[in-house]
């Protein structure tokens, strides 16, 4: 439902007090991504999760977990990261101008 009227400002109810997965192919789909779409989610009691890309074929996505996909979250991202090799991507460094 957040695709759809995002852009209003209105949260939908299933958005309410839960852990908002966000495949990372899909961040950029939601309005207001990313500060704008965490406040959104925290001022109706959620947390919001990024997770690995979608993988269509599978059905299924994975954590983030290789430095290709640890690359593409967003600077300004405040949420959580979901992985499954924290031990790998603990030994990246992020460049930050």
């Amino acid at each position: 439902g957040y695709l759809l009227y995002g852009w209003t400002g209105i949260v939908p109810e299933a958005c309410d007090d839960t852990a908002v997965m966000v495949p990372v192919s899909h961040a950029h789909w939601l309005w207001g991504w990313p500060r704008r779409f965490e406040a959104r989610m925290d001022r109706v009691g959620s947390e919001v999760f990024l997770i690995g890309r979608w993988e269509w074929g599978e059905g299924h996505t994975r954590g983030i977990d290789d430095p290709e996909t640890l690359a593409s979250v967003p600077e300004d991202f405040g949420g959580w990261i979901w992985t499954n090799r924290v031990q790998d991507l603990a030994r990246q460094e992020r460049v930050r101008p």
